[in-house]
């Protein structure tokens, strides 16, 4: 019987892992490029993922649903883009951890602008990762395109227009996926920021030629996320905490409650709504759970 992964993919029959559906055992430069960056995603404590699953995104959705069956990641599917952006907004928001949106090529990177705002103006990690066409496909007058390179320029942390990936990679140590690893770590660190500027969106365009996916990398059964914690397990305290700070970086951190202190509880009374914005604090929220 053929089910369907979380990713939107055909799953194959017997437990087998995703990537067994794809390529046929035929690799593809997407495919390994793909599993370098997620792989250092991972390693530096990305633990969710959305997906707006689309043809040129599918190396990157490919990878991304086969880490989520290892158990180092978690994969939210959201077939439009927008709700995508949003949904990421959320967990970078609550978690203090980038989430890594993954986007087909074209006008649907355009719906993500409401969510990069947000971030940018909130202090808030996020991580665009959106699928293009190689250089020489741009600007032909293809339907449903569009200039994706410095597209939400302004309102990012980092953003780069990565190169078209060429090789095929067996150990994951060839100057691609060196490369692609040096990128992930200038993505999450700018993600999260530092003592200069707060956190907020990161952009990396990624345009991939065919074929598009492929059979995963030899390295990445066995290395996979090397070094990373599964989703289940907490982080280390190098590995999380962006520095988030409302109104676009002009505030003060939230603070948890100290040991001694006690959430503020109301009394419960008739039709008694209590209204609690953004930035209203660790009590508000404790309330919110537990009224």
């Amino acid at each position: 019987m053929t089910t369907t992964s979380p990713a939107g993919l055909a799953a194959p029959p017997d437990g087998h892992p995703v990537s067994d559906l794809v390529g046929g055992g035929t690799r593809s430069p997407a495919t390994d490029a793909a599993a370098a960056l997620l792989d250092q995603l991972i390693a530096r404590g990305v633990r969710d993922v959305v997906l707006s699953p689309g043809s040129r995104s599918q190396a990157l959705a490919l990878a991304v649903a086969d880490a989520e069956e290892r158990g180092l990641l978690r994969l939210h599917v959201r077939i439009d883009e927008r709700v995508a952006g949003f949904t990421a907004l959320g967990i970078g928001r609550e978690t203090r951890m980038p989430a890594a949106i993954v986007c087909t090529s074209g006008t649907a990177v355009a719906n993500l602008a409401p969510a990069v705002f947000e971030a940018h103006h909130s202090g808030v990690p996020l991580l665009l990762l959106t699928a293009d066409r190689p250089p020489e496909l741009r600007g032909v007058g293809a339907n449903q395109t569009t200039r994706q390179p410095g597209i939400f320029a302004p309102n990012t942390r980092f953003e780069l227009d990565v190169p078209t990936p060429t090789e095929i990679d067996d150990t994951g140590e060839g100057d691609q996926s060196v490369m692609l690893r040096d990128i992930a770590d200038q993505a999450v660190s700018a993600a999260l920021g530092d003592a200069v500027r707060p956190a907020g969106p990161v952009h990396l365009n990624l345009p991939f030629r065919e074929p598009l996916a492929g059979s995963l990398p030899p390295w990445w059964g066995a290395d996979a996320g090397e070094g990373a914690h599964t989703v289940d397990a907490p982080l280390e305290n190098d590995q999380s905490g962006a520095l988030y700070q409302g109104g676009g970086g002009i505030g003060d951190a939230d603070e948890a409650l100290a040991a001694d202190e006690e959430p503020l509880v109301l009394p419960r009374g008739i039709r008694t709504i209590v209204l609690a914005g953004e930035g209203a604090g660790p009590r508000a929220e404790a309330l919110a759970w537990e009224g």
